[in-house]
């Protein structure tokens, strides 16, 4: 019930995996059914009824002919079903994280950007193959075990049941160390996939330094993937082993009986000799079975993380301790304005309705966490614009900003259309890498935006100062 609610929550049941199970289903009572034409094939052939065989041959080749229709619908669904997933599980993370400061929390992005990146594609497409190939296989397992049960012998039934006991027994015997090893290989996968995200920047553009850091780095987490994934795998197959001996040997006894009691009933032992194919094949999917409910222990503990940390909403008041607000000065119009406290900052910008506000101060004081506290913090329809805009969507069709840094920030600057409706506007160092026309240049552009907006800046350069007192909000409209 628990890995139930965890389903839900997770958005693995929708409406495409109902389909592409209801169409696995129809694929697998087929097959059940091409298993019962093949025994009626051979007892009536045997007992010299040829007619009802060829009857029965007849069914039997047409199970094997369309059958491919049901298995190509469900293999189109849950390929729907993954990315009906994905996207209901980023349109979740959207909405927690909408507009949160991501800038003042650089220590929970290490943790939560992989699962918005390749291994949140990964875990939906993983688990959603998974459940997929579980029903798929247990169906297979269970139908045709039925088949020969009912219509050879009831011993074979009972065996197979004795042998799903045994191999349930021994996935409940490694479950729990099973999940210890899938939590560890997937924190060393974040780990991994949080240094490869920022392999380009390292490679291209900072030089030898930071290429031999981050190349320490890269093959340090690597290594540690690489290790805890072979021990994960490792163990897992040995307790797929463990199981899958164990249960046919019970099914080879049954098997072995039935035909040793059979000696003389040519039906009865040729029906059981060319179902062996077929129950071969089904212990192949009872080994595909175990290993896959062994695998699925893990597969929900990834589940689990991605849902946890991922859509985990963040107290932004635990970073208001980063910033030294003493040591910040804000200048409009000329002006220095000190706040003593955050409720007399948020309250004072909440009260504007345009201006341009720059935040000043000494490398280390928290500029950039001030400046992401206040953009999640004011209410109104508001934009920030991060120092990397290149991870920024907001040219005109939405595409990822592309150029010289220049042309992307006066490119974000310059959509006027998405701009025009913003109350508030936060921009970190726009002014960073850009030359001193070009600076000048996007500046008179943010004060034409300022006319209309509250525009809240970082800069970059030199920092201006002029007289000031300390400022509180009793005099806060006396300095402006």
């Amino acid at each position: 019930m628990h890995q139930i609610e965890t389903l839900k929550k997770t958005f693995i049941f929708n409406s495409d995996s109902l389909k592409c199970l209801f169409w696995e289903l129809c694929m697998q009572l087929i097959v059940s059914l091409s298993t019962l034409c093949m025994i009626k094939v051979s007892k009536e052939a045997t007992d010299g009824n040829m007619e009802t065989s060829l009857f029965y041959l007849i069914g039997f080749v047409s199970c094997l002919t369309i059958v491919y229709f049901p298995n190509m619908m469900a293999r189109v669904y849950i390929t729907k079903w993954q990315n009906t997933a994905l996207g209901k599980f980023v349109a979740e993370f959207s909405k927690v994280h909408r507009g949160k400061p991501l800038l003042a929390r650089r220590e929970e992005r290490a943790q939560i950007e992989p699962w918005l990146t390749s291994e949140a594609r990964a875990t939906y497409d993983d688990v959603c193959d998974s459940a997929y190939q579980l029903f798929s296989t247990f169906m297979n397992c269970i139908l045709n075990i039925l088949v020969l049960g009912v219509v050879l012998s009831p011993s074979l039934l009972l065996a197979y049941c004795i042998a799903a006991i045994f191999l349930f027994l021994t996935k409940f015997f490694f479950t729990k160390k099973i999940n210890e090893l899938a939590k560890l290989n997937q924190d060393s996968r974040n780990n991994l996939t949080h240094t490869l995200l920022h392999g380009f920047g390292n490679i291209v553009g900072i030089g030898n330094l930071g290429l031999k850091n981050w190349t320490q780095s890269f093959l340090k987490d690597l290594r540690i993937n690489r290790n805890t994934q072979g021990r994960y795998v490792l163990f897992q197959s040995m307790a797929s082993m463990v199981g899958i001996v164990l249960a046919l040997c019970v099914v080879v006894i049954a098997v072995g009986s039935y035909l040793v009691d059979n000696l003389d009933n040519n039906a009865a032992f040729m029906a059981m000799v060319i179902t062996i194919p077929r129950q071969v094949q089904i212990i192949q999917s009872g080994f595909y079975f175990f290993t896959l409910v062994v695998d699925w222990g893990g597969q929900i503990t990834r589940l689990r993380e991605l849902f946890t940390l991922g859509l985990k909403a963040i107290n932004v008041n635990t970073h208001e301790q980063d910033v030294c607000l003493e040591k910040i000065s804000i200048f409009h119009e000329q002006k220095e304005l000190r706040f003593l406290h955050w409720s007399q900052l948020t309250e004072f910008f909440a009260d504007r309705k345009n201006g341009r506000f720059t935040i000043r101060g000494p490398n280390g004081v928290g500029k950039s966490t001030l400046l992401s506290l206040l953009s999640n913090r004011i209410e109104g329809n508001k934009a920030l614009l991060p120092t990397n805009l290149k991870d920024s969507y907001l040219s005109q069709d939405r595409g990822l900003l592309t150029g010289s840094d220049g042309d992307k920030v006066r490119e974000a600057l310059s959509n006027r259309e998405y701009l025009e409706e913003l109350d508030y506007l936060f921009v970190d160092e726009w002014d960073a890498n850009l030359d001193d026309p070009n600076s000048m240049a996007l500046s008179q552009i943010i004060d034409g935006l300022s006319k209309d907006a509250v525009v809240i800046e970082i800069r970059h350069r030199g920092q201006r100062r002029v007289d000031g007192d300390l400022f509180s909000k009793k005099n806060a409209d006396n300095h402006l």
